[in-house]
């Protein structure tokens, strides 16, 4: 899933300068951080949710 995120979802929604500023290209090296969060807020929760609704069946 996250695959498919970072290599066709995002790149189809944002800009190429946006995938870049962001480092959220899925060729970028990421180095684990015990002290990161990695819990999201619920509602960027449901906001990605919504998002699925712009996906044609």
């Amino acid at each position: 899933m996250q695959k498919i995120v970072y290599d066709e979802f995002l790149p189809a929604y944002l800009l190429l300068e946006a995938m870049k500023n962001y480092k959220l290209a899925s060729s970028n090296k990421y180095e684990y951080d015990s002290k990161l969060d990695a819990t999201i807020a619920n509602p960027f929760g449901i906001a990605y949710h919504m998002g699925h609704t712009w996906i044609p069946t």
